[in-house]
């Protein structure tokens, strides 16, 4: 079993269980006359050498052992993803091993500006293409950076797009290995992308054309020149011509750029060359016995083969996926304008507009055409929310990596203190809240609710409770004793925003200064960015908030109108209930038993967990199990929260306890960054958390390695 191959079309093809479909497709090629860049490719055995020999192949399995793929959120995936490029990038090759490549690369392609592709053993089989899924560097120059790429390319197996896609298609981790291409970059004038058969069409060919290199056109940050033909005779149908941009190659270590194109007058190919692309792609669909995804440049007039693979979309077995994984600085700046300026104010004022009807003064007609606006609002506000708000926290996963690549830390997870603390609506709220109990506490008042009028502090508290509880209560209205009971806990707790301080001035300067001067003013553009997209990613939460509030009041008013024909029980539940029993005079919901997972945690005996360590620090007490809403309410001073997952909205309960244990896992959802941003333990990410701990329980948190001890639990024999 050879560590190299080089691409020679005297050699035989090596065999495609070593180097991957999309080198072997190359090699074969290559043999049969095609012209593609010169270079070598390093086998899958090179790879198992360098993670066993570093111990890098422990690592990765301790990683993903942390959770079943089945039960992973993309949030613990990038996570754990994140760890593991990381653990790449500080490992460097032995130095025979890195030695051997050089050498190799120098005698096939010495002194030229390269392209490093993956090759996965898995990639562009017929089963499934992980397109765009593994990394690619283009115009790399110089050892140093040859020898990073390498490893990056590696660790690209192991991103949060090649786990989402694994889960997704049920293709094993058992045999996973990676090769990598290392090709000439062939600087073409023109390049593109054609399919021998159109994924619309089984009878037609297209082919897309974009000048300079191919870069642009894959990335989806330019948009080619079209053309449609007959699959059969090659006769063009139809085109389309785009508004002409252009990737050049800038000469320096990774350096390429967009540049507009002076010529917008004609198509980037002519018919003719139209003509000759076809013709080279049919071949190649011969050639492969499938129609082809063909990937190419134009130098002097001359085809070059980039890539070959099957069209997999044509049978339809792939299913449906995230393919919003990559967000680019230029989207996500987009985005983060349309957040701030559009989505959210609008979203508040569509919320207020709402709450200015009095719907107790609605007749049963039109509360019913109330509530179906309300729930219309909450249900198009929601879908807005998961398709632009949620892509947001790419912002934050772009600056990690560009952090972790520039600056190499030692925790992968260093760039968060940079983005901390921040000014976040629900954090906001709570130093309201820390600032009345202030007030409170210098008049030794003995919390007599009844004595409001007399109390202006007392009812700003008040006041201050109600805004912050009642939107998670929903149509669970609070008494009188439920706001003294939360006041009491808050004054006895000594309250107060504890928010984190520490100055990161320096790792801001290390990140920035890490990059070329010309570089630098980009530099501090993604951190802005990112610092944005981490306030934004709970804010949007608390306005989404607002208009489920909205929904859930009208919810509340159905429940207090047929509260004798209910039993006084809220048996309405959600909208369309409410629609029900408002035009049916005999309708009455069933009541639905509580099947919460604590009727079972007596079963489970599990001592020690482990699951994502999302904020740093040690803390036991005892357990709080969330279930519903209503235990909001009933928690205590020091304890442990533990919960399915934590909503903005509930953070009035977070300066009360000592540490977070949450089922949904990942350093970016709510619970870990409230944790942080108080600087108590987290541990996320814990399945079936609420049925293995129980209200009580003794625990302890470790947020620096992920770990939940439950002392009240025996080990099993």
């Amino acid at each position: 079993m050879n560590a190299i191959y080089y691409f020679d079309s005297k050699n035989l093809v090596p065999p495609v269980n070593e180097v991957g479909n999309k080198a072997w497709s190359l090699f074969m090629a290559k043999q049969k006359g095609f012209k593609t860049p010169e270079g070598i490719c390093l086998s899958k055995n090179l790879y198992l050498e360098f993670i066993k020999s570093t111990g890098l192949d422990k690592y990765i399995i301790t990683e993903l052992a942390r959770k079943s793929l089945e039960e992973m959120r993309w949030e613990e995936m990038w996570d754990a993803a994140l760890r593991i490029r990381n653990q790449f990038l500080k490992t460097e090759l032995p130095t025979q091993m890195a030695d051997k490549i050089i050498k190799a690369i120098n005698s096939q392609i010495p002194n030229k500006p390269l392209v490093i592709r993956s090759s996965s053993l898995a990639e562009d089989g017929s089963g499934s293409s992980f397109a765009g899924i593994h990394e690619s560097f283009v115009n790399v120059i110089g050892k140093e950076d040859i020898l990073k790429s390498i490893r990056l390319v590696w660790a690209s197996l192991w991103s949060d797009g090649a786990l989402l896609y694994r889960k997704e298609m049920g293709v094993s981790f058992d045999d996973s290995a990676m090769a990598v291409l290392i090709q000439e970059l062939i600087d073409g004038e023109v390049s593109g992308i054609g399919f021998c058969q159109s994924p619309n069409n089984n009878y037609e060919a297209v082919i897309e054309s974009i000048y300079g290199l191919n870069k642009g056109l894959v990335d989806g940050d330019i948009e080619p020149d079209r053309f449609v033909l007959n699959r059969q005779t090659g006769k063009l149908k139809d085109s389309h011509k785009s508004q002409h941009s252009k990737i050049v190659n800038t000469k320096k270590q990774g350096g390429v750029s967009i540049v507009k194109q002076t010529n917008k007058l004609s198509f980037s190919i002519d018919k003719a060359q139209v003509q000759y692309i076809y013709k080279k792609m049919m071949k190649l669909e011969s050639l492969f016995d499938a129609p082809q995804d063909v990937e190419w440049t134009l130098k002097n007039n001359i085809f070059h083969l980039l890539q070959s693979r099957p069209i997999t979309l044509l049978n339809n077995d792939e299913k449906k996926w995230n393919l919003s994984l990559k967000r680019s600085f230029e989207n996500l700046s987009q985005l983060a304008i349309r957040i701030e300026h559009e989505i959210l104010p609008a979203m508040e004022s569509e919320a207020n507009q709402l709450n200015t009807v009095r719907i107790f003064e609605l007749s049963n007609e039109e509360l019913i055409e109330e509530i179906k606006k309300r729930q219309e609002t909450f249900t198009r506000w929601n879908a807005i929310y998961w398709d632009e708000c949620i892509p947001f926290a790419h912002g934050i996963r772009l600056f990690g990596v560009l952090y972790n690549d520039m600056v190499k830390p030692d925790d992968p997870f260093e760039f968060i203190k940079l983005l901390m603390p921040t000014k976040m609506e629900s954090t906001t709220r709570n130093n309201k809240i820390a600032a009345a109990v202030d007030a409170l506490k210098k008049q030794d008042h003995t919390l007599n609710i009844s004595n409001i009028d007399n109390n202006p502090e007392l009812k700003h508290l008040i006041d201050l409770i109600g805004e912050n509880i009642q939107p998670i209560m929903g149509e669970e209205k609070l008494n009188d004793k439920q706001i003294k009971d939360v006041i009491a806990k808050y004054v006895d707790a000594s309250y107060s925003m504890s928010s984190i301080k520490q100055n990161h001035q320096n790792k801001e300067q290390n990140f920035i200064t890490a990059f070329n001067k010309n570089d630098q003013s980009f530099a501090e553009k993604v951190l802005k960015l990112a610092k944005k997209s981490y306030q934004l990613r709970d804010d949007d939460n608390i306005y989404l908030g607002k208009v489920y509030a909205a929904l859930a009041d009208s919810i509340k008013e159905t429940n207090v109108r047929f509260k004798d024909r209910f039993h006084n029980i809220d048996l309405v539940k959600n909208a369309e209930e409410a629609i029900k029993a408002l035009k049916f005079p005999n309708y009455e919901p069933e009541i639905k038993p509580e099947t919460h997972a604590k009727n079972q945690a007596w079963k489970i005996n599990v001592r020690q967990m482990r699951g994502q360590p999302a904020s740093k620090g040690i803390a036991r007490g005892n357990a709080r199990v969330i279930q519903t809403n209503k235990d909001l309410l009933k928690v205590k001073k020091d304890e442990v929260l533990v919960c399915d997952s934590i909503d903005p909205n509930m953070t009035f309960v977070i300066p009360l306890v000592s540490a977070i244990v949450e089922r949904r896992g990942g350093m970016l959802v709510h619970g870990a960054i409230i944790a942080r941003e108080y600087g108590i333990a987290c541990v996320t990410g814990i399945p079936d958390a609420t049925a293995i701990i129980q209200t009580g329980d003794d625990v302890t948190v470790d947020g620096f390695y992920g770990l939940v001890t439950n002392h009240s639990r025996t080990l099993e024999p």
